[in-house]
Formats: C-alpha cells, structure tokens, sequence
C-alpha cells in the first residue's frame, strides 16, 4: 500500500540525506546495503532506499547481489531475466541486464537467469568492471548484498564500495 511505502521511505529519510551528501563527491556512487545476518530487512530496506532516491531525482541502478537467495529479484519479478551471473559469464551485454521499473528513474539487475550459480565469484574481474560501468552510467548504485556472516566472499566485493549501509536489528 502506497501509505506504508511513504512511511517507509520518510523513515530511511537520515540515511537519504546522508547518501545524498555523499554523492555530490562525483567519485562516490557505489553503495552496498548489507547485514551481518539474513532476515535483518536489507532487501527490503535496498528497495526503499533505491525509490526514495529516484522520487529525489536521481538515476538508481538497484542490483541484486544475493545469487543464493535472491529475494529483491523474486520481489520484482525478473527472476527469468538476464542479470549479474549472465554478464560475468558473458552470455548478456551490460544493457541486456539493466531493466526497467515502475519509476522512470530507477533501474533494476537481477541475479540472473541460471540455475547453476556454484562457479559464481564475487570478485570476477567482470563484475569489477560491471562495477566501473554503473559509476559512469548512473547517479548512485545500490548493491543488495547477503549476510556477510552466510557468505563471508563478499566482503571482497564491498572493497569496491565507496560506502556500506549496515542494516541490523
């Protein structure tokens, strides 16, 4: 309910402020929103942060970064879709991966459409430079990433990040 998404988005409104400060630095684009343990709200949180920022007037590219459990990708409907893994394998090109939402202004990557995520690297050099081509492209990133605690590769990949989001209860 639209009531309930305001609400949400006024109550991340320190966290806007504080990343929207952040970013008049031109280098600082990329942010992760983590937590150190799964069921904490970071997917839900990565989603409201990522529109309330596009409501602001920015261009937002939301990633989902969890390819074990991809709850944001579920959530938004493009589990069928191209995403991350298909880039990293090369099988999609970068605009085959960035997908339109409900907002102008935002934009969506998924895990992607494979099965079989075992041979998945969080610091592949093509996610590194997946990394670089969102900086040029869009006003701020938004990584939602697992719980560092269930998939500890993944502080490797918040070295990229110029700031992290903690969520936790």
């Amino acid at each position: 309910n639209s009531a309930m998404t305001y609400k949400r988005r006024n109550e991340l409104g320190e966290v806007i402020v504080n990343i929207k400060q952040a970013i008049k630095d031109p280098n600082k684009k990329l942010f992760s929103v983590c937590s150190p343990v799964r069921k904490e709200g970071k997917s839900m949180v990565s989603l409201q942060l990522a529109y309330a920022l596009a409501d602001k007037g920015l261009k937002v590219l939301l990633v989902d970064m969890d390819v074990y459990l991809p709850k944001l990708t579920q959530k938004m409907g493009m589990e069928n879709l191209p995403g991350g893994i298909n880039y990293i394998r090369g099988e999609s090109k970068l605009d085959e991966i960035v997908h339109t939402t409900d907002h102008p202004r935002l934009f969506f990557t998924g895990v992607g459409n494979l099965a079989d995520r075992s041979d998945f690297q969080y610091d592949d050099p093509r996610f590194v430079k997946y990394t670089k081509d969102g900086r040029k492209k869009f006003d701020i990133v938004i990584f939602d990433t697992p719980a560092v605690l269930f998939i500890p590769d993944i502080v490797t990949f918040m070295d990229l990040m110029d700031s992290v989001v903690i969520v936790a209860r």
